[in-house]
């Protein structure tokens, strides 16, 4: 079943990539997502009106990026069945700047029956694995 939960965690990434939201038929309708509590949008977005907001604060407020994308470091199956750590990195295009720039991140998610249920994002990996109850 994890397995399955690492690849539901890649398809919703692929679907931001592409479409410029995640698919929403992978998440449940009371979808949890938190951003790392450093980030100025540090609230939490609930449900498929909450994953657009939260689209839009996080990466489209700042009118100064554009093209973000993100890309998939690494995708740790937690023993306990319902957990995926990942590490990945944002890519935009600072528009002021003219120049590329990239962020680490990283992030718990929490699948239930095929559907995304929670999310919270950490501005490092190593904090996720201890949310996550992993060692680094």
């Amino acid at each position: 079943m994890s397995q399955e939960n690492v690849d539901i965690v890649r398809r919703w990434w692929a679907g931001f990539n592409e479409e410029g939201l995640p698919p929403f038929d992978l998440c449940d309708e009371r979808i949890e997502i938190r951003n790392p509590t450093d980030f100025p949008d540090a609230e939490v977005y609930l449900g498929h009106d909450g994953v657009r907001q939260w689209r839009v604060e996080t990466f489209d407020r700042d009118m100064s990026v554009e093209n973000v994308r993100v890309e998939i470091d690494n995708l740790i199956e937690a023993p306990d069945g319902e957990k995926v750590v990942m590490a990945l990195r944002v890519l935009v295009r600072l528009k002021r700047f003219e120049m590329d720039h990239e962020m680490p991140w990283a992030a718990v998610w929490i699948i239930r029956h095929g559907k995304l249920v929670w999310a919270q994002g950490y501005v490092h990996m190593a904090d996720a694995l201890e949310a996550a109850g992993l060692r680094e």
